[in-house]
């Protein structure tokens, strides 16, 4: 919905225009895709890895997105990023610096404990 509202906020502005010069509407058209393209790279980023051709902005975008969810639980300034960028409130907030720095951190590579009956700690399984 946020979609047609801001394309609807950009035809009321552009209306007038075309009303006048109706050979302006190739113009219109450009703007309204630009109001659409990051909408659309956000919805279709994960699922354009089994595209073919791929697109070349896939795998970056893919591996962006999956790292985000992976930590969007864990950062406070990710989180608030992700949902103005996914509420397209403020679109490049997942640019801002606390965010890339939680987006662009290594993984912490640390083995699952397990006691030794091979049940992972913390495991809600009863043990034997």
């Amino acid at each position: 919905m946020t979609v047609a509202a801001l394309q609807a906020q950009t035809l009321q502005a552009t209306a007038t225009h075309l009303h006048r010069h109706p050979s302006r509407t190739r113009t219109v058209q450009r703007r309204l895709a630009r109001r659409t393209h990051l909408p659309w790279i956000l919805a279709t980023a994960l699922d354009s890895q089994w595209a073919d051709p791929a697109p070349r902005y896939g795998p970056l975008v893919g591996t962006a997105l999956n790292r985000m969810l992976e930590r969007v639980g864990h950062s406070p300034h990710l989180y608030s990023a992700f949902f103005k960028t996914q509420h397209l409130m403020a679109p490049i907030a997942l640019l801002h610096p606390l965010a890339l720095a939680t987006l662009l951190r290594p993984t912490a590579k640390t083995p699952d404990a397990a006691d030794e009956s091979g049940i992972p700690t913390g495991s809600s399984s009863p043990r034997p």
